[in-house]
């Protein structure tokens, strides 16, 4: 489906189960042609945020950010939110994002659970 001024989405994911970002550039995936616009977390620079829409569930957080900012907790959660012309742009705009990662030690939850 494509409509007269439609726009796509990817979501870049973090490929680190336990994590504190310890940089995140996007500025040349942002200056990729056919790239409108790149959501990250709040970082204090002025950078557009993302916020997670409220839910239903009554575990849900609803403080809880749609993307991370300091730290990824497991893999595949999201990072960053391109918007461009098409879903190709979009995807092709992860090869630009520059990320560095501190890997922290991760505990198993039963563990944790038993300490209590």
């Amino acid at each position: 489906m494509h409509a007269a001024g439609m726009l796509h989405a990817a979501v870049f994911r973090s490929p680190v189960a336990h994590a504190r970002i310890t940089s995140l550039d996007v500025s040349a995936a942002r200056a990729l042609p056919g790239v409108r616009a790149i959501f990250t977390a709040p970082t204090g620079r002025g950078e557009p945020a993302v916020s997670a829409a409220r839910s239903t569930s009554e575990a849900a957080r609803e403080d809880a950010d749609a993307l991370a900012s300091d730290t990824v907790r497991y893999v595949g959660e999201p990072i960053a939110l391109i918007v461009a012309d098409d879903r190709y742009i979009a995807e092709d705009a992860f090869d630009h994002i520059v990320i560095d990662f501190e890997e922290l030690l991760q505990r198993p939850a039963s563990r944790r659970a038993r300490r209590r």
